[in-house]
């Protein structure tokens, strides 16, 4: 009575005007809630009205019928089937609210895991105080961003050298002044003024913390020596802009004397002997008796030498120095330097007898949530002028 065949037809097979039986019987359900006596009359059609006035229909035929084929003393309707404008499910808020939370949790999860598992060095107290080492440095991140292609090239090193660069921000030259001090005290009982910088691997910043070190103390007044002792991957020269045709190698080789390959500035105060050509054997040069006559001849010619070491985890030339030189300062990497590969350094240092006279922590983040954090409002103007063959390379910043 209530729908015709033709508007029955989109949803059940109709043959000869009327619904066939298993159409019918297919579309609908019936189960005991919770297993009690109460049945629940379920409809299934691709109409939510057909489906909700099929439901009623049955429902209002089932109680008579129920009653006279199991005898059942009353059978009652609870409820009609009613038909909602909106969705029942899925719930879209609800989702996604359980979504957020979920996701949220997840992000915690991985980002605890994360850390738990991070063994990279980036707090300079607890390096400190696991080795029993002075922090004689913390240099904080330049900044500015740098793709993992140019990381450690020319470009890259030019961005951080203190001289002939007017973007240094302020509290990057008061981390090198400090870290001048500190290593000017360190060095006050020490046998001499020989220091070598090293790092467990190389792009830790080593040479670009050399470069600026060296630079830094020679603004003291204090005579300066800087030498690039590796012979294998050398870039003070490039730091510099000087010629590299000879050097270390060439003197240690016997083919050249320290008075002309060293650089001398106009001022006076700051040299730079670079490493020369490359030489097939730089341990056994490192080790020679020239290497320990010029470290014998520069230390009464210079209140500082700061000399550029290799890597100590890849190869041992450092350790060739240990008995010339006051100590190692050993340059680590926040966030990149683990503390296993300190751990490795330190041993290798203790087996070739090499003092270490403390760390410096390069390239400090703030964006981590560190501690570490500066804030100046004024400006400041710094003259590094240091020329060679009568080029000036002097910068303000």
């Amino acid at each position: 009575e209530m729908y015709t065949p033709e508007q029955l037809a989109p949803y059940f097979t109709v043959t000869s005007g009327r619904v066939s039986n298993d159409g019918l019987r297919n579309a609908y359900s019936m189960t005991a809630v919770n297993q009690t006596e109460v049945l629940q009359i379920t409809a299934t059609t691709t109409n939510a009205k057909l489906s909700s006035d099929l439901c009623n229909i049955m429902a209002d035929v089932a109680p008579s019928f129920l009653i006279r084929v199991i005898g059942a003393g009353s059978v009652e309707k609870i409820g009609d089937a009613e038909v909602y404008n909106t969705p029942v499910s899925p719930n879209t808020t609800k989702n996604v609210a359980l979504g957020f939370v979920g996701g949220l949790m997840v992000a915690v999860l991985v980002i605890l895991v994360i850390d738990f598992f991070d063994n990279t060095v980036k707090n300079s107290d607890e390096l400190g105080d696991i080795y029993q080492k002075p922090i004689v440095g913390e240099i904080m991140n330049i900044g500015g961003k740098t793709s993992k292609k140019d990381e450690g090239s020319s470009a890259d090193r030019k961005k951080q050298l203190l001289f002939n660069n007017k973007d240094i921000p302020f509290n990057i030259v008061e981390n090198y002044k400090t870290m001048r001090t500190n290593l000017m005290f360190t060095l006050s009982t020490t046998r001499n003024k020989i220091v070598v910088v090293s790092s467990p691997n190389p792009s830790e910043g080593k040479s670009v913390t050399v470069a600026n070190l060296a630079a830094s103390m020679a603004e003291t007044e204090n005579k300066v020596l800087l030498i690039d002792a590796d012979m294998r991957r050398p870039v003070q020269h490039r730091n510099f802009k000087l010629k590299n045709n000879v050097g270390l190698s060439t003197i240690l080789s016997g083919e050249s004397t320290f008075d002309k390959c060293v650089h001398e500035t106009k001022n006076g105060n700051f040299a730079v002997l670079t490493s020369g050509v490359l030489p097939p054997n730089p341990s056994e040069l490192l080790a020679s008796e020239k290497m320990r006559e010029l470290l014998e001849y520069v230390q009464h010619k210079y209140d500082y030498v700061i000399v550029d070491g290799t890597p100590l985890l890849p190869v041992t030339d450092v350790m060739s120095l240990a008995d010339e030189v006051a100590g190692v300062l050993l340059v680590a990497r926040y966030g990149r330097t683990t503390y296993q590969e300190i751990e490795e350094s330190m041993k290798k240092l203790e087996i070739g007898d090499c003092n270490l006279l403390g760390f410096v922590l390069n390239d400090i983040s703030t964006k981590n949530g560190s501690h570490y954090g500066y804030k100046y409002n004024y400006k400041y103007k710094y003259d590094y002028s240091y020329k060679y063959g009568g080029k000036d390379t002097s910068a303000e910043s």
